[in-house]
């Protein structure tokens, strides 16, 4: 069984919570790290290289959008929800 590796982005933690909570019901998943940001999760991003990322949009300071496009950047690889 393949395992997706995934990262959690989201800036209202009991949103981000909640995603990660259902995702880790799902065998195939393993979540490998959470952001409340955009530098944050872009970190992330450069040193786990995701599969996966679920990523909110409205954000404070770095939006959702700004933050997909610097990913696309380092790990073009990774889908972006």
């Amino acid at each position: 069984m393949t395992v997706l590796k995934v990262m959690v982005v989201d800036d209202e933690p009991p949103a981000r919570d909640e995603l990660a909570f259902l995702l880790s019901k799902l065998p195939s998943v393993s979540i490998i790290g959470e952001a409340d940001n955009g530098p944050a999760s872009v970190a992330l991003v450069a040193q786990h290289a995701p599969d996966v990322i679920f990523l909110d949009i409205q954000m404070r300071g770095m939006s959702g959008l700004d933050t997909a496009l610097a990913i696309r950047d380092i790990s073009p690889q990774t889908l972006i929800v």
